[in-house]
């Protein structure tokens, strides 16, 4: 089974041709093999891929509750269904049927779907948060990267502090406050963004995110100095993040190396990688150094 849904998965279905193809052969195989919950998997799977919604669930609404679990297929099974139809309470179904205990149902939901839906994903994440006492770390992370797309950053911060009260040694929840406490401004919160944040760099002290993040906090606080000084460590690696190298544009301008300044800038627009902070480079090299 692995082996044919390998295929699937791997098969160039750029052209009618190929498509035709692999189709007839599934399909043919359909009507031959004893095995149908297995024709009924793959052909699923098939569908899937092709976006075909409503020939894929017509396999997929074959497949019994013995055959997934016998064969592991209830994530994968899960999956498809919320691509075919969006139906969540059958993939929560079959979710909690497996033996996966470090999530809950609605974690895994909410991570299926983060790329297609992000939407979606943010509401039952934040939901998971308010109503789940002991939400998964991944979950406040997460959160954090869609909230502040689509909630409040009072919302954000309140739900980010449950993190961190949950998870008082884990430096990305401690980054990810820190900074957003800095980002949006938060003045009446700086001082407990630097605690933070400082006890990050004392878990995790090589992390040049989490440098990133002291220093934009202290750029925002308008000590420039020691902004400048909490990038040593980003500056000693090879700089591949737009967020990261806009900041230390935004701090060599403050402290009127513009030349450093430019530099830093282009890289961030170079890199592409933070849309952002790729904006808010161009925006500067078109006002201030007249870059087209």
């Amino acid at each position: 089974m692995n082996v044919l849904r390998n295929l699937i998965l791997e098969y160039n279905l750029e052209t009618d041709e190929e498509k035709n193809k692999l189709k007839n052969t599934f399909e043919l195989f359909y009507e031959r093999t004893e095995n149908k919950e297995f024709a009924d998997y793959l052909l699923g799977i098939f569908y899937t891929r092709l976006e075909e919604k409503e020939k894929a669930l017509i396999h997929l609404n074959n497949l019994s509750l013995d055959f997934l679990k016998e064969n592991e297929l209830l994530i994968i099974t899960a999956a498809m269904y919320l691509q075919n139809s969006l139906n969540l309470q059958k993939a929560k179904e079959l979710l909690e049927e497996s033996e996966i205990t470090e999530f809950t149902s609605n974690e895994i939901i909410a991570g299926m779907l983060i790329v297609e839906n992000d939407s979606l994903s943010f509401s039952i994440l934040k939901n998971e948060i308010r109503e789940n006492p002991t939400p998964h770390i991944s979950t406040f992370i997460r959160y954090s990267f869609l909230a502040e797309k689509y909630d409040s950053i009072e919302n954000l911060v309140s739900l980010m502090e449950k993190g961190v009260k949950l998870f008082p040694n884990d430096a990305d929840i401690l980054n990810a406050l820190g900074y957003l406490i800095a980002k949006n401004n938060m003045e009446q919160k700086y001082s407990y963004a630097e605690t933070l944040l400082k006890k990050a760099l004392d878990i995790d002290p090589e992390n040049e995110m989490i440098w990133d993040s002291l220093a934009w906090l202290y750029f925002k606080m308008g000590e420039t100095k020691k902004a400048i000084k909490a990038m040593k460590i980003p500056l000693t690696k090879k700089i591949e993040n737009s967020e990261i190298a806009y900041h230390l544009g935004e701090i060599y301008l403050k402290l009127n190396k513009k030349n450093k300044a430019k530099k830093y800038l282009k890289l961030a627009v170079e890199l592409g990688n933070e849309d952002e902070s790729v904006i808010l480079s161009n925006k500067l090299l078109k006002t201030l150094f007249k870059e087209k």
